[in-house]
This record gives C-alpha cells, sequence and structure tokens, in this order.
C-alpha cells in the first residue's frame, strides 16, 4: 500500500489523472441532482479547477505562483464539496493534503491551517443545512473531524516514510561515492607512501653509503700510489679500507631492511670527529671544525640533520671538486643554528642539484630552515645553512 502511494507521489501526472476520475465521477453523480443555476456554477468551477491543476503540474513547488495555485485549488474544492458533499469530492478534497506535506515548513503549516479552516467551514455550512437536533449535530461534527485527523495522520505517516525512503537513497548513493574515492584516496596515499619510502630509501644508500664507498675508493687510490714507497703508511690506509668496507656494509643491510629507526646523535661533535677521522689516513684532505659546546643540547633531529649535512658536503666536495681543505663552522645566532662549510675545490658557474644537495636541501626545509649554496669557477663551494631552534629545544648553556 505504501509503495502505490510512493508512486503517485512521485508521479504527479497520474496523480493529476486519478482527482480529474475522481472529480468527473463527482461531476457525473452530481449534476443530475443540482439546479440549473447550480450545475452552471458547478462546471464552471469544475473547468476552473482542472484549468488550475494543470498548470500547477507545468511548474515547481519553490516557484512563486505554485502556492496561489494550490490555495485556489483549495477554495474551488471546498466550493463543489458544498455545492455536492458526495464520497468521490471527499476523498478528491484530501488529495491536496499530499501537496501541501512537500511544502517548506512555515508555508505547509499555514496551508495545512487553511486546509482544515476551509474543511471546518464546509462542514458547518452543510450540517446547518439539515434540520437536526444539536446533539446529532455534534456527533456528526465529531465523527467528521475524526475521519479528517485519520486522514491528515495517515496521509504525514505515507508522506514521513517515502521521504525518509528517498533520503535514504540520497544518502546510500552519496555514501557508495564517498566509498569509491576513498578507495581512490587510498590507492594514491599507497602509492604516495611507495614513492615516498622509495625515495628515503635512494637518498640514505647516496648519503651513507655513497659516501663509504668515496672515502673507500680514495683510500685504495692512495694505496695504489704509496704501495712501494711507504709500506708503514700502505698498512695504516689498509685497516682504514678494511673499517670503511664494513661501514659499508652495515649500511648497506640497514637500508635494504627498509631504513630502520633513523640513527640518534648522542655527541655531534664525536660524529663529526669520526666522519672527519675516515679521511685522516689521506694527507691531502684537511677538514677544520669550529663548533659550539651548546649545540650538544640540541634535539636528536638538529643534530642528525647538521651531521648529514657536513657528511653530504664533504662526499660531494672530494667527488665532485677535487676539495683538500674544507671548513665547517657551526654556532648559534639569535636562536637560529647556523652552519657554514668553504671548501677550496674547483668550484662551477652554476650549480646543478645533484641528489645530495637536493637531499640537504629537504632535510633542512623539513625542520623549517634555509640553506644557501654558492660557488664560481676555481673559487670553490660555500653552503650556509639555518635551522630555527624553537622553544621545546631551547639551548642550555653549558659552562
Amino acid at each position: 500500500m505504501i509503495e502505490i502511494s510512493n508512486y503517485l507521489i512521485d508521479n504527479k501526472y497520474l496523480n493529476l489523472i486519478l482527482l480529474f476520475f475522481i472529480l468527473l465521477i463527482t461531476y457525473i453523480q452530481s449534476f443530475t441532482t443540482l439546479s440549473i443555476t447550480q450545475a452552471v456554477i458547478f462546471s464552471t468551477l469544475f473547468i476552473l479547477l482542472i484549468i488550475n491543476d494543470c498548470y500547477r503540474c507545468t511548474i515547481k513547488r519553490n516557484t512563486k505562483s505554485y502556492s496561489p495555485s494550490l490555495a485556489l485549488s483549495l477554495i474551488l474544492a471546498s466550493l463543489l464539496k458544498y455545492l455536492s458533499d458526495s464520497l468521490a469530492i471527499y476523498y478528491f478534497y484530501f488529495f491536496y493534503i499530499i501537496d501541501i506535506l512537500y511544502l517548506k515548513n512555515i508555508i505547509k503549516k499555514f496551508f495545512l491551517v487553511f486546509h482544515f479552516l476551509l474543511y471546518l467551514t464546509i462542514l458547518n455550512l452543510n450540517l446547518v443545512n439539515f434540520p437536526i437536533n444539536l446533539i446529532t449535530l455534534e456527533t456528526n461534527l465529531f465523527k467528521k473531524l475524526l475521519v479528517y485527523f485519520s486522514i491528515v495522520y495517515i496521509s504525514y505517516i505515507t508522506h514521513s516514510l517515502h521521504t525518509e525512503k528517498e533520503e535514504t537513497k540520497k544518502l546510500n548513493k552519496k555514501l557508495n561515492r564517498a566509498n569509491i574515492k576513498l578507495h581512490q584516496y587510498s590507492q594514491k596515499v599507497k602509492e604516495l607512501s611507495t614513492t615516498k619510502e622509495r625515495e628515503r630509501v635512494a637518498q640514505e644508500l647516496h648519503d651513507s653509503l655513497g659516501h663509504s664507498l668515496m672515502a673507500l675508493t680514495m683510500h685504495l687510490n692512495f694505496l695504489e700510489k704509496t704501495f712501494t714507497s711507504n709500506p708503514a703508511k700502505t698498512k695504516q690506509v689498509i685497516v682504514k679500507a678494511k673499517e670503511l668496507a664494513k661501514i659499508s656494509t652495515s649500511t648497506l643491510r640497514e637500508a635494504v631492511t627498509t631504513l630502520k629507526d633513523e640513527r640518534n646523535i648522542e655527541s655531534l661533535r664525536n660524529s663529526i670527529n669520526e666522519l672527519i677521522d675516515n679521511f685522516l689516513a689521506l694527507s691531502n684532505i684537511t677538514i677544520d671544525l669550529i663548533m659550539e659546546k651548546e649545540l650538544e643540547t640540541l634535539n636528536p633531529d638538529l643534530k642528525l640533520c647538521i651531521y648529514k649535512t657536513i657528511r653530504e658536503s664533504i662526499t660531494n666536495g672530494i667527488k665532485h671538486g677535487n676539495t683538500t681543505v674544507f671548513k665547517v663552522k657551526l654556532y648559534i645566532e639569535k636562536n637560529t643554528v647556523i652552519l657554514k662549510i668553504n671548501d677550496n675545490g674547483i668550484g662551477c658557474d652554476k650549480i646543478n642539484m645533484s641528489n645530495g644537495l637536493k637531499g640537504i636541501q629537504d632535510r633542512i626545509f623539513a625542520l623549517g630552515g634555509s640553506v644557501f649554496f654558492s660557488s664560481q669557477r676555481n673559487k670553490g663551494f660555500f653552503t650556509e645553512a639555518k635551522l630555527p631552534i624553537d622553544a621545546e629545544n631551547e639551548i642550555i648553556k653549558i659552562k
């Protein structure tokens, strides 16, 4: 029964045809019992009602002319009901409740009251025309009102069920679309995560393993030159080369196992000194470090970033710039860590952002810092990085 009602609600033209069919039956039933004057008035009202309802079927409920048209139909239907109190027009009169329930709240309340007042007015006029006693009048009035409110209540329940069903359909469609988008987003996130992890592994291999292999190559080249002329120095370089090979193997193993937790730098100076020691066996490399003690109290992320920046700068200088002298200065100024690295390499007029330089830039940017690269032909390479110190990482003065 509810499905049939919903179908009628959704098909306003079929609904209109059904209303006209009921009205036509009413017209046929009532026409023979009316006087000539009443028949002319009834026919005129009948035609006006048909025209008005046909017009309302062509417009939307939110248009300005919809409400006046509905009000006119209620008045015309009430007049027809007054002229002919047949059962068919009685049902026809209540079909307008469906239209009223679809209106907006304020307008809907107005039309429900308006519909009831018209019904009550016509009901009283019809009852007054019949000479019955007061008790019978009250009884008939009570029955009519009970039927009226029952029909309105059933119409309201049907409308509510239909509205909830339509809302459920809309929500299901939105939910399906949201699920599809969510699935697409999850796939994109998975792809981005995979790409990010690959980039991280590649960067770690470049930074860690690249440095170790570069240092190992330099040691082997040094061995080739000093193998016969300086056996003692050669033995020292071989020991250092073996240590670098072990470090490279360990670094590769960590990278292949998808990079475990980032290394924590306990002592920044000791870590940098270990880095410098890798090149001490090569007599033609000099690295000068100037560093303030207060930097040891930085958080691990800042210290790791500083360490990797120095390591990458030294590796790049030796590999690409034939550098023999590095000057590293690390200090704090206005709650900002400043790192300056100068070398005496061959330099260049145009800086190409290699993987190493891009890795330095990305790490510093991730911590809210800035980095500046500068170079000229035969005048070396210069790097300046600035890393802000937030409130949580405030430097504690070391005496």
